[in-house]
């Protein structure tokens, strides 16, 4: 067992006054006991797996309590969850990381109100929609 420790603040200086965020000093910790840390090559206008999250022997992980994604290029990034409509799809910026902390997630409830059933992460792919090769590295820890 391990505790992974989070740094995350913003500040920006606009229009005479310093808006701050997060916690740059003291960390947000999390109590991890499993890892991955990959490496992935995406060619131009190609798509790949990143992240399986589930039982199955071929899985990554069985679940993970916090994803750090980051690339030299811009992404497009699907995030599955367990039926297919639970996905949804998010652009990523090269140079500029995204995480999550944690996995679960709501399934799609067409009334809207956040009204769906628990679910979970259960896939991350990505597609390189750019003219240059993307270099991606996934962190997870559960």
């Amino acid at each position: 067992m391990a505790t992974l420790n989070l740094r995350v603040s913003f500040d920006c200086p606009l229009d005479g006054v310093i808006v701050r965020g997060g916690r740059s000093f003291e960390p947000y910790t999390f109590t991890v006991t499993k890892k991955i840390d990959q490496s992935h090559t995406i060619a131009t206008t190609a798509t790949a797996q990143l992240l399986n999250l589930g039982s199955a022997a071929t899985d990554d992980l069985a679940d993970a309590d916090f994803i750090w994604i980051e690339s030299d290029q811009d992404l497009l990034i699907e995030i599955k969850g367990t039926t297919a409509a639970d996905n949804s799809n998010i652009k990523i910026l090269a140079s500029k990381p995204i995480y999550f902390t944690t996995d679960d997630t709501l399934a799609y409830a067409a009334a809207g109100g956040f009204a769906g059933a628990a679910q979970v992460i259960t896939q991350i792919k990505a597609k390189n929609p750019g003219a240059t090769t993307a270099n991606i590295r996934v962190v997870a820890f559960t």
